[in-house]
């Protein structure tokens, strides 16, 4: 930690009637803890994943007998629509924590760094 940094994390650390040092160990073990959360939510979105496309083949299971009854599937063209769209939206989400979750397993303090930045860009 260079100079700066210190100083930010002593002036923040002021501000919250803490000492510096505390306030950086706790920074980095909410790191792990902000891990745990992510890879929770990486898991719900695996779930969730994983009932869209058991979803997904009923419904073309469903077009398929509509198609051979020659009804019009309408509904389950948007049905279907709509589960793509969940699925863009599952794996955009799962996409975007990838860097953060880089962060907070190999360089925690790095993580924590950013925490006091903004906490800082936050009390100016």
């Amino acid at each position: 930690m260079d100079q700066k940094t210190l100083e930010a994390l002593q002036a923040l650390a002021a501000k919250l009637g803490t000492t510096a040092e505390y306030l950086w160990t706790v920074l980095v073990r909410q790191a792990r803890l902000s891990l745990i959360a992510d890879l929770i939510l990486i898991g719900c979105l695996t779930v969730a994943l994983a009932a869209i496309f058991r979803q997904m083949r009923l419904l073309r299971a469903r077009f398929t007998e509509m198609m051979q009854r020659n009804q019009d599937p309408m509904i389950e063209y948007f049905a279907a629509f709509g589960l793509w769209l969940l699925i863009v939206a599952c794996v955009g989400i799962g996409l975007s924590l990838i860097p953060d979750l880089m962060t907070k397993i190999f360089n925690p303090e790095y993580w924590a760094f950013r925490q006091i930045l903004e906490a800082m860009k936050g009390t100016k």
